[in-house]
């Protein structure tokens, strides 16, 4: 549901990036997420899922689900918050 509220908020979609803090064990449903994470990417947002993180900063994440997202065409990482400006630098050019 957050994120086809998200979705909503959308008002310039080649000028906005959405972030999805998550482990990617939705409680939801999968196919609502992927549908909404199509259209958002289909539209011209730029769609980033930063996927959680252990106690020794190792990823503990669904792999199914942020393979998918990346299918997609998602940007999917799991990294340490000092890793995050040069993957989102990246995303930009």
């Amino acid at each position: 549901g957050a994120m086809a509220y998200c979705e909503t908020l959308i008002e310039n979609p080649h000028r906005t990036i959405v972030v999805l803090v998550s482990d990617l064990c939705e409680g939801g449903s999968t196919a609502q997420l992927y549908s909404v994470s199509r259209s958002m990417i289909e539209s011209g947002a730029k769609f980033i899922a930063l996927t959680a993180l252990d106690m020794d900063a190792n990823p503990s994440y669904n792999r199914r689900v942020g393979q998918q997202l990346a299918d997609l065409g998602a940007y999917v990482g799991a990294m340490t918050p000092e890793q995050l400006g040069d993957f989102v630098g990246k995303i930009m050019k």
